[in-house]
This record gives C-alpha cells, structure tokens and sequence, in this order.
C-alpha cells in the first residue's frame, strides 16, 4: 500500500467549512498517519456493499 502524503500545503478555507467538518478532517488525518486506512480496492468493496444493501427492495 502506497504511502499517505502530508507534505503538501494546506488549501485556503471557504467560509461553508465549518468547525465541525474541520474537525472530521483532522480525524481522517489522525488516522491516516496512524495507518487506520484501506486499500482502494477494499473502499471499492465497502461501497458496492453499502449500494447493493441500500438498494435492495424493501420489504412489506
């Protein structure tokens, strides 16, 4: 698996980025470096399931 990279800058805030979404990110980045992430392909999977279960007829 490839390594994250963290060494770019960090792009200009919008005003619609609030505390809360800057919090999530800096979450997803406490877990990258700590090597809490999946492969591609493995996120591909998760999705197809999260789709295939979402989508599926509802029962009566």
């Amino acid at each position: 698996m490839a390594e994250a990279q963290f060494d770019r800058p960090v792009p200009q805030l919008t005003e619609q980025e609030d505390d809360e979404t800057l919090a999530a990110i800096d979450r997803g980045s406490e877990d990258a470096k700590a090597g809490r992430v999946v492969s591609l392909e493995e996120a591909r999977r998760y999705i197809d399931q999260w789709h295939s279960r979402s989508s599926s007829p509802k029962k009566p």
